[in-house]
């Protein structure tokens, strides 16, 4: 009965949900003219509360959690609440002054705060009750993913920002977004996937589906400040709601379920870890397809500039790993 219950709750929250995120694309994108004063309004006040909600629902699971995990829940509250507080400045920004929220400012530092602290929270989250090592393998493969995305997108992007005139400031901002994003989804793509246990692994898939529409929405928001285009009223600015909703769901539905006794992996989830060798393979694989599409090729004294420091720090990180 229980289990009926849950899976009715689940259900109904879903029904919501879609409901919600129709109603919202209908009135922002159907009633609403991209970039005027109202859709602006739609956007930060939809996203504020959908921060708002995740960033509730997150405490209330860490507020009943105990030991590892409830260091993994809190984390992420750190995470939403600076995706929240960057979300109220920009309101009050272009809400109550009426400005134009300039770029980057405080929203862009909330927001990229986020990805970090979410990946200190699927860290501490990691189950190592089969690992021979200790918590420097997961870092280092990491670090691994992160040079990774580091040097393909110096690769392939290179072209591209050297013709730029954009500010530092700007050209960085536009470059956070996908790389720290891109970076948490991949660390949640490959290693909970190895790492996390049965009992967690329906968690971590709508943790990583969350990601990966925060990500969307992340390469889109680069993709502006790149292109000096910021506007509200994208079809893409759905990808925020949707990720933060996930999240909600994820810390509702951990909430929700019975407690259960600790968990012993099994030999099959034992044997997950065999992957784990394939992370690094991985990582070099991106970097060798991102040399395979940049048809332009790199001049000598660029190539140094960007391969050498990525090969030096993946030799050190592979060492660890």
């Amino acid at each position: 009965m229980a289990a009926d219950a849950l899976w009715r709750a689940r259900a109904i929250r879903l029904a919501l949900g879609l409901a919600v995120l129709i109603a919202f694309a209908v009135l922002q994108y159907g009633l609403t003219e991209p970039g005027s004063p109202r859709a602006i309004a739609l956007t930060d006040l939809s996203w504020t509360a959908a921060a708002l909600l995740a960033l509730q629902q997150t405490l209330q699971t860490g507020l009943r959690a105990v030991g590892r995990p409830r260091f993994g829940w809190f984390t992420l509250v750190a995470a939403l609440a600076c995706w929240l507080l960057g979300c109220l400045q920009r309101d009050y920004v272009e809400l109550v002054l009426r400005q134009p929220a300039p770029v980057p400012d405080w929203v862009d530092l909330g927001a990229l705060l986020f990805p970090p602290l979410a990946i200190v929270s699927m860290v501490g989250a990691i189950r190592r009750a089969d690992l021979q090592s200790n918590l420097l393998r997961p870092l280092c493969n990491l670090g691994l993913i992160s040079v990774a995305l580091y040097t393909s997108l110096g690769i392939v992007l290179h072209d591209d920002i050297a013709r730029t005139d954009l500010p530092p400031l700007l050209l960085a901002t536009a470059l956070a977004y996908p790389f720290l994003y891109g970076t948490a989804l991949i660390f949640a793509l490959i290693a909970l996937a190895i790492y996390s246990d049965g009992a967690r692994r329906p968690a971590a898939s709508l943790m990583t589906l969350a990601l990966a529409a925060l990500t969307v929405g992340a390469i889109n928001r680069g993709i502006h400040i790149f292109a000096g285009t910021p506007a509200a009223g994208g079809l893409l600015d759905l990808s925020w709601l949707i990720g933060f909703g996930l999240v909600s769901w994820v810390a509702w539905d951990r909430r929700a379920q019975p407690t259960q006794p600790a968990h012993r992996p099994s030999s099959a989830e034992s044997h997950s870890l065999l992957f784990e060798p394939a992370l690094p393979m991985l990582s070099l694989f991106t970097m060798f397809a991102a040399v395979a599409f940049d048809r332009d090729g790199l001049q000598r004294g660029q190539g140094l500039h960007i391969r050498v420091p990525g090969g030096l720090l993946f030799a050190a990180l592979r060492a660890g790993a």
